[in-house]
């Protein structure tokens, strides 16, 4: 059963559950994180951070999660609720092996954070607009795929600050087998214009190139079979049909087992 600790910016542990199950009764201090781990090394977890957060499915490749819980301007780009109050209830369990190799959207992760993390999937980007959360490269693939509008949640997504050589990566920590993909663009027109085509590159060195139209729904795309590690979205070409600069993506899925 995974173990779950909550710490202050000390470093010292403020509670700890050994069962899978931790409620921690006390309002969070900035500077406290969460360490989920399980022994017996690299593994497969389903953990939720907070009550108001879908579980993400999470592979450690050390058997252990650290989790920042975040305060300030990175509140943004959660429900307003999300990790306040004197009561807060986090969750972890192991996955079935069936759970594991299931076809599913393997880059989901909602509990993805930026910077250094102990955990994958985790998005990248070599730019996120103003350096705001709401625009974070962790937002494609948090889950949320509601784009009529931009900027705090449950609007968040990734912005490429005007950026003509913006990219987009997501890793996976470990080799998965992808066939398909599904991109949400962010839609809240006319204050968005639109990409047109971009490409996507695998870590098997595969690339297409996919045309895209002005839509809010998923527009979706096979890839054939892959082994891969990571893919790069990227080159993105702006529509010529609207005047706004502010192309966005909401939410890009990939579907594979793995």
């Amino acid at each position: 059963m995974p173990s779950i600790s909550v710490y202050n910016a000390q470093g010292e542990c403020l509670a700890r559950s050994a069962s899978g199950v931790l409620v921690y009764a006390k309002p969070y201090q900035e500077g406290d994180y969460l360490v989920v781990s399980e022994e017996g090394g690299a593994c497969y977890l389903e953990i939720a951070v907070d009550q108001t957060i879908q579980a993400g499915s999470v592979y450690l490749p050390d058997g252990a999660m650290t989790y920042r819980i975040p305060f300030g301007e990175s509140m943004r780009a959660y429900p307003p609720n999300a990790f306040q109050g004197p009561k807060h209830l986090i969750t972890a369990r192991r996955l079935t092996d069936e759970e594991v190799q299931a076809y599913r959207n393997i880059a989901l992760n909602p509990i993805d954070q930026r910077g250094d993390v102990t955990a994958w999937p985790h998005a990248t980007a070599n730019v996120e607009t103003r350096g705001e959360s709401v625009f974070a490269a962790r937002n494609v693939i948090d889950g949320w795929t509601i784009n009529h509008s931009h900027g705090d949640w449950p609007f968040q997504s990734w912005g490429i600050g005007l950026r003509e050589d913006a990219w987009l990566n997501i890793d996976f920590g470990r080799p998965v087998q992808v066939n398909a993909i599904e991109i949400f663009l962010r839609a809240d027109f006319p204050h968005d214009a639109y990409w047109t085509n971009t490409y996507i590159t695998l870590s098997d060195g595969a690339e297409f190139s996919f045309n895209l139209v002005k839509t809010a729904e998923g527009q979706k795309f096979d890839l054939g079979e892959h082994t891969i590690t990571s893919l790069k979205f990227d080159r993105m070409t702006k529509c010529t049909d609207s005047e706004s600069p502010f192309p966005a993506l909401t939410e890009l899925r990939v579907f594979g087992r793995g």
